[in-house]
Formats: structure tokens, C-alpha cells, sequence
């Protein structure tokens, strides 16, 4: 595909640790390689994380990052949340909004686990589609499933709401 067929896509990324970070590097490096292997753009259009110095490790601007989740959920320039926390709060605030927002949501985060129940029925009536990705035994590997996690919603039949965990 080219750059003018690719489906564009604008992802938020929360938590930009080593995980989240890596996933961030993952899709700003092999941005162009995603557009001629799976026809999708990817960008990432805000990012959220505790420090500003987490976004310019990252190589994410300063005016596409913020330290309030609200302001990137309830944004309009948002298609897909790409939750990597870690923990339970603010990750299950950040999907129910998500789902309120009508955007499709990947994560690795086991609290989505703990609440799979209440989160896919929310997910499901949004008409939104979420992806829990199971943790992989190295890091980079696992970036790579979590990117993998963002193009594969794009392909799933738009009947086919609900949650998919791998």
C-alpha cells in the first residue's frame, strides 16, 4: 500500500515506560514499514504520561503531550487508545471513557483481566472493539504484539465487537 491508500489511524498512548515507550519507538520507527505491509497509518496523535521527559525520550512532541488522560480521551483527535499503565487506576477510568468516546482500545494490562466482564459489555454497547494482549517473555517482543494488537483491530470484522484476548 501507499501512503495516499493507507487507512489513517491516530492513536493516544498512555504510560510511556519501557513498555509503553518501547511500543511508542516501535510504531514512530517502522511507521513507513506498517503503511506497505498493512496499509494503515499510524500516528500518534497524543500521548499521556506522569513526566514530559517520558514524551521526548520517546520523540513525541511536547504540544502532543499531556499529563491529564481526560484531555486525550475526550479529544477528538483520537481513534484508537493504546492503554500501558500498569496498574488498575486511572487504566479502568481511562477505558470506560474510552468506550463513552467511542474508541477502540488495545492494552497489556492485567486490570483489564480482573474487570473483562463489565469492560466488554461497555465495549460492546459503544460499539467499540477492545484487545487485552497477554505480557511476552521479553520486552521487545511484546511491543511488538501490542502493535501488532492496533493494526489487527483494523481488520476485525466491524460485527464482530467485543473483546479479544490473545
Amino acid at each position: 500500500a501507499t501512503m495516499t491508500d493507507a487507512v489513517k489511524k491516530a492513536l493516544a498512548a498512555f504510560g510511556l515506560g519501557t513498555v509503553g515507550g518501547g511500543v511508542v519507538r516501535l510504531i514512530l520507527t517502522h511507521h513507513d514499514s506498517y503503511v506497505a505491509s498493512y496499509g494503515i497509518d499510524l500516528a500518534i496523535t497524543r500521548a499521556c504520561a506522569l513526566d514530559v521527559s517520558a514524551a521526548r525520550a520517546c520523540g513525541i512532541p511536547e504540544e502532543r503531550f499531556t499529563t491529564d488522560w481526560h484531555d486525550v480521551v475526550n479529544g477528538p483527535i483520537v481513534d484508537i487508545v493504546v492503554e500501558l499503565i500498569g496498574s488498575d487506576h486511572p487504566a479502568i477510568e481511562i477505558y470506560e471513557a474510552a468506550f463513552t468516546a467511542h474508541k477502540h482500545v488495545v492494552t497489556a494490562n492485567k486490570a483489564f483481566g480482573r474487570h473483562v466482564e463489565n469492560l466488554a459489555g461497555k465495549a460492546a454497547k459503544a460499539g467499540v472493539q477492545a484487545e487485552v494482549r497477554g505480557r511476552g517473555r521479553r520486552l521487545l517482543s511484546h511491543g511488538v504484539r501490542e502493535v501488532t494488537s492496533v493494526i489487527r483491530i483494523e481488520n476485525i470484522n466491524t460485527g464482530s465487537e467485543g473483546v479479544f484476548a490473545n
